[in-house]
């Protein structure tokens, strides 16, 4: 029997691509999603602003969470880097889970690689950390990514939380969400 490429079923259970209309525009700042984990499609919209905004992912019955922060923010190059994302994840997370929190490396790497829109509408350059939650004793509580997006004079912060064993990770979901996302004009 042919197994299928881990990424094609990954795909095939997490959501859908759309090459023509995106499935989501955050207007503020200019972000296009052509694909989005089901938990995301349509997502919970918070606070939305010209100057900050959030949205999530309904509750799901594994335990799988995403959000999307953005601010509009005046950053140095040398600002838009790994320490940036370190610090936001540390503004979020709850502090009682603080002490739990271990980030792996940073990575850069381009984001819109496979929109079709990425030649004039890429993200760019992004940042992301892989992190988990684990307990005094050594036990993993739960698994984590987060990237970082700087454009148009915005930092955004997009980033999944889900228990050890829940498939798709939160890696594999960003990672296809970065991939599939573009500027918008």
């Amino acid at each position: 029997m042919r197994h299928l490429p881990v990424a094609v079923i990954i795909i095939a259970a997490i959501g859908a691509v759309s090459a023509e209309e995106p499935l989501y525009i955050l207007e503020q700042p200019g972000i296009a999603f052509g694909w989005l984990t089901a938990e995301l499609n349509p997502p919970v919209e918070g606070f939305l602003a010209e100057e900050a905004g959030a949205v999530a992912s309904s509750p799901t019955s594994l335990g799988a969470e995403y959000h999307i922060h953005y601010r509009e923010e005046d950053m140095s190059a040398a600002d838009r880097s790994g320490d940036w994302l370190e610090q936001r994840l540390h503004m979020i997370i709850s502090p009682d889970m603080q002490d739990a929190l271990n980030l792996g490396d940073i990575s850069w790497s381009e984001g819109s690689m496979k929109s079709p829109f990425r030649e004039n509408a890429s993200l760019g350059l992004v940042v992301s950390v892989n992190f988990n939650f684990i307990t005094e004793s050594g036990s993993v509580i739960a698994i984590g990514k987060a990237y970082a997006v700087f454009v148009n004079g915005y930092s955004v912060l997009l980033y999944g939380i889900s228990p050890v064993g829940v498939t798709p990770t939160p890696g594999n979901v960003l990672d296809e969400i970065i991939a599939w996302a573009y500027l918008v004009s």
